[in-house]
C-alpha cells in the first residue's frame, strides 16, 4: 500500500505565488545541482579577491615585494 501525503490548504504569499513546503526528510530533497559547488567555489575566489583589493595599493605592494624577496632567497 502506498502512502500518499495528506493534502495541505496553504496561504498564497503577497506576491500571488504560493510558498514551497519543508522538505520532511533530508533524504526527500533534491541533490544539489553539480554546478552548485562550482559556483560556491567561484564565489570564494570572488570574496578573496575582494579582500585583496580593499587593502590599499601600497599595502599590496609591500606584501608583493615581500614575496619576491623571500623566493629571491630560496
Amino acid at each position: 500500500m502506498s502512502t500518499v501525503p495528506p493534502i495541505a490548504i496553504v496561504q498564497m504569499n503577497p506576491d500571488g505565488s504560493l510558498p514551497i513546503p519543508p522538505a520532511e526528510h533530508a533524504a526527500d530533497a533534491a541533490p544539489a545541482p553539480p554546478w552548485q559547488a562550482r559556483a560556491e567555489g567561484l564565489q570564494e575566489q570572488v570574496d578573496a579577491l575582494q579582500a585583496i583589493l580593499a587593502k590599499p595599493l601600497s599595502e599590496i605592494l609591500a606584501d608583493r615585494e615581500k614575496s619576491q624577496e623571500a623566493a629571491a632567497a630560496w
